[in-house]
């Protein structure tokens, strides 16, 4: 059962998803990957095309889910076929990763979250700190805001830009 705003309880880690998902429920912003979608971002990116990362990219796909490790495998079992390993779904993952195909989210409560990633899903997150509601924020950065980076000679520069505040409900 999820917690009331009112209570002003602070949120609790296994809270967040449910509040991200009644949230993003109601967005327009959905981006779905079907099998062949799946397996052309594989090969785009110069991974294998396994069932195991298929299933991975279709299950983060469907709603901008934030999900932990636990939570896609939990998903992945719950499908039909084989479900990976944890060996596999953390490998997995990780390589996912690299490929700029995924991506982990910090929210601040000690535990990775991950979701698509890719020029068409940017964005950034807004998480209530009372009650854990996590909605996303459509947000872009100016280009130049990356120049005084760029001039220091770093490679391969990525960002993460989280809001945390107070929500609406809860400030009632």
């Amino acid at each position: 059962m999820q917690k009331k705003c009112k209570n002003h309880k602070k949120w609790e880690p296994s809270t967040i998803l449910v509040r991200y998902i009644e949230t993003m429920e109601n967005t327009q912003h959905l981006y779905i990957l079907d099998f062949a979608q799946c397996s052309e971002r594989l090969r785009s990116a110069g991974l294998k095309r396994t069932p195991a990362r298929i299933s991975i990219l279709r299950t983060l796909s469907g709603g901008y889910r934030l999900l932990s490790i636990d939570e896609i495998y939990q998903a992945l079992s719950k499908q039909a076929g084989r479900t990976p390993d944890r060996a596999t779904l953390y490998r997995s993952i990780q390589k996912m990763e690299e490929a700029g195909l995924v991506r982990s989210v910090n929210l601040g409560d000690g535990q990775l979250r991950y979701e698509l990633d890719g020029p068409e899903v940017k964005h950034h997150h807004l998480v209530c700190r009372d009650c854990g509601r996590v909605e996303p924020v459509y947000v872009a950065l100016p280009e130049d805001s990356f120049e005084g980076v760029s001039a220091k000679g770093y490679t391969g520069v990525t960002h993460q830009l989280e809001f945390f505040g107070v929500c609406p409900r809860c400030q009632h």
